[in-house]
């Protein structure tokens, strides 16, 4: 459970990768998602919902809001989860090396770099036609092939809209993203205050 929620904030710091962002690497991104996601044995997806804010520099707020709530917070110096408000993990980052590769994957994220990404053992595979583009990246081995993940594919046209990862054993999920905003402006309060509690202690 905990490797797949660090994949899943790692991948949504993958795909904003895009030029419209790299021009304006300052700024910060926030936006919804909803997430469906396809389990063998089940006849019908799970659902969540909630919204997001990557921060140059600061890191990752994933907020699940619906069926419950929970935030997951990862930075350079670590990772932090909160369920219901109250702290039920907190990984440092010298603790699981996987974290240092999402650090530099958020690096990369904010300055579009997909080459970055070709050196964290991915394929990536790159189309365009007209304002909606197309990246599919394949796993060469390493953080991807330990998670398990067989293919994700990103569409988008500013931003990323849609993101599809497939598992190995047949299990899925689809994520959408909407209401996307790129601001030059500080961090609210209350999210520069979720992301100071990174710090070491």
């Amino acid at each position: 459970m905990l490797r797949h929620c660090i994949f899943m904030a790692m991948m949504v710091c993958l795909v904003f990768a895009g030029d419209a962002w790299a021009q304006q690497a300052a700024a910060n991104l926030t936006g919804r998602f909803s997430q469906e996601r396809y389990l063998q044995g089940f006849n019908a997806p799970l659902r969540s919902e909630g919204g997001f804010v990557l921060a140059p520099g600061r890191g990752l707020i994933w907020r699940i809001e619906q069926p419950f709530t929970m935030v997951t917070l990862i930075g350079p110096a670590g990772l932090v989860q909160q369920v219901n408000g109250r702290e039920t993990m907190r990984l440092p980052a010298d603790r699981m090396p996987l974290l240092g590769q999402i650090h530099a994957l958020l690096g990369a994220a904010l300055n579009g770099d997909w080459q970055q990404f070709e050196t964290l053992n991915f394929d990536i595979a790159r189309s365009a036609e007209g304002e909606v583009w197309r990246a599919e990246l394949t796993p060469r081995g390493g953080t991807l092939d330990a998670t398990g993940f067989r293919r994700i594919v990103a569409h988008g046209r500013r931003f990323v809209e849609t993101l599809e990862m497939e598992k190995q054993g047949g299990d899925r999920d689809r994520l959408v993203f909407f209401d996307h905003t790129l601001s030059p402006q500080p961090l609210a309060a209350i999210d520069a205050a979720l992301l100071d509690q990174l710090s070491p202690r």
